[in-house]
């Protein structure tokens, strides 16, 4: 607990020597108020509700490992030590969200978030039929797609698709409802089903909510286009 009061209030004096934006510097220069864009519609646009909807159900098949994950290492597969494991997991991600930028203007949004929702049934399906810790490691690798590649996939997405005074707005409310309530009911329902079934059945429902995912994403998310660009001018962008 105090680790996390140390690095909170390191982060919170941090915030006070971030440099302004070359936006914020000319809005100071401008006398009088500044003009701002909204467009409140975004929120209800297809393209918003069906990429929340697949977003959602992503991080929903996730909950599965963050929130069970070394109890199962434990319980499951009798490996005590599953704190080796789960520090695989942050350092495949560092290369893939450096290069994210790279990635994505090479095989478009939604390929990248195609990938991460690939890898998380992968994932989640191993872990269903993994038969000794051995078969959990390379697994771990995958966290490169199922947290880099999807939060940098969403990222791109929803900056994309919302003017550009409503990123912070679009960005907060992504965050609350499609990362944070995700988190809530699938660590409730996934306690649930460990209790009546075991782990192994509730990666496997989980893998499955996990593959829904990425039908729909293939069915109906489309590549977005910045906003305010004309659909024909964006055309054939990332692939």
């Amino acid at each position: 607990v105090w680790g996390v009061v140390v690095c909170s209030v390191i982060h919170l004096v941090a915030l006070f020597f971030l440099p302004l934006t070359e936006r914020e510097r000319s809005e100071r220069c401008v006398r009088g108020p500044v003009r701002r864009h909204y467009d409140w519609s975004i929120f209800f646009s297809r393209p918003f509700l069906v990429f929340a909807l697949v977003a959602f159900l992503g991080r929903f098949g996730m909950m599965a490992y963050y929130g069970f994950f070394t109890l199962y290492v434990e319980n499951e597969l009798g490996f005590a030590h599953a704190g080796y494991i789960w520090a695989l997991g942050p350092l495949s991600e560092i290369p893939l969200i450096f290069f994210s930028s790279l990635i994505i203007a090479r095989i478009g949004v939604k390929h990248m978030l195609g990938l991460a929702i690939l890898a998380t049934a992968i994932r989640l399906a191993g872990f269903a039929l993994a038969p000794s810790v051995g078969w959990i490691v390379p697994l771990q690798f995958l966290h490169a797609f199922t947290f880099g590649a999807y939060h940098a996939a969403s990222m791109h997405y929803i900056q994309r698709i919302v003017p550009p005074d409503m990123k912070q707005s679009m960005t907060a409310v992504f965050a609350a409802f499609f990362l944070g309530l995700p988190a809530i009911l699938g660590s409730a329902l996934g306690g649930n089903i460990i209790v009546v079934f075991g782990y192994r059945w509730m990666y496997g429902i989980y893998a499955l909510i996990a593959a829904l995912a990425l039908v729909l994403h293939y069915v109906f998310v489309q590549e977005p286009r910045s906003y305010g660009v004309p659909e024909e001018m964006s055309a054939g962008v990332g692939g």
